[in-house]
């Protein structure tokens, strides 16, 4: 008899076992769920304090092949990291030129300033897609690679936020008077415009080079690619605005 019981009390264990380790499994299978909640949110983070920091570095220091690297090298994280840089060009612009409207935001609704932050958006978008169509042309062209391209057109579209922040913020009163009289900031504005208008240029090119293409696709194509984006990106901004 007691034999018996002891017999059931073995048997009984495996299967405690086998419920327990059940458990765990099950546990371990919503543990990502967890994670997963807050992973877009490290990921934001992590990216302005490390990857943006040495492209940053890379893109004032070595202008000339820098970047190139940076695209032969690119990483899993680069389609996130360039989800990332689309959402704070669109953040800074939106709500910089919230702040910069001064008086003329009551004259304005929300929407306005939202469809103001899409417009640098839209034009980097279109800059992947030109990327995305010439590298098609080499066979080495994945669609969410370019992305990255387009997304690191948001550095010079970040400098010239800023440069406009400080004509506004030591010049003229709002940011309506910047557009209505740009011949007050005539040669500046020129300069400024031909400054940032080469470092499209320069990001396209050597995201060209990355994929090996020739020096005359590159040199010719850079620039086409960017004109280009330039309508495309004004044809919108006309169908937005009427």
């Amino acid at each position: 008899m007691a034999n018996l019981e002891k017999d059931q009390l073995q048997s009984a264990v495996p299967e405690f076992t086998h419920g327990s380790s059940s458990d765990h499994s099950n546990m371990d299978q919503h543990q990502p769920l967890a994670e997963n909640t807050t992973s877009f949110k490290d990921d934001f983070t992590n990216f302005y304090k490390g990857d943006f920091k040495k492209i940053l570095s890379i893109f004032f220091k070595n202008p000339i092949d820098g970047l190139r690297e940076v695209f032969e090298k690119t990483s899993n994280k680069a389609y996130k990291n360039a989800l990332i840089l689309f959402i704070s060009v669109f953040l800074l612009y939106s709500l910089g030129f919230y702040l910069m409207a001064g008086k003329a935001r009551r004259y304005m609704e929300f929407g306005d300033f939202l469809k103001f932050g899409l417009i640098p958006v839209v034009f980097m978008l279109f800059i992947s897609v030109m990327s995305f169509s010439m590298k098609s042309s080499l066979g080495k062209a994945q669609l969410k690679d370019e992305f990255f391209t387009g997304a690191l057109c948001g550095i010079p579209l970040g400098i010239l936020f800023l440069i406009l922040f400080s004509l506004q913020l030591f010049g003229k009163d709002t940011m309506l008077d910047l557009i209505r009289d740009p011949e007050d900031i005539g040669a500046f504005a020129s300069l400024v415009s031909v400054f940032i208008f080469l470092m499209f240029i320069n990001i396209v090119q050597q995201s060209i080079k990355s994929a090996r293409g020739s020096d005359s696709l590159a040199w010719y194509g850079s620039p086409l690619a960017v004109l280009l984006s330039f309508y495309l990106t004004y044809q919108v901004v006309i169908e937005m605005i009427y």
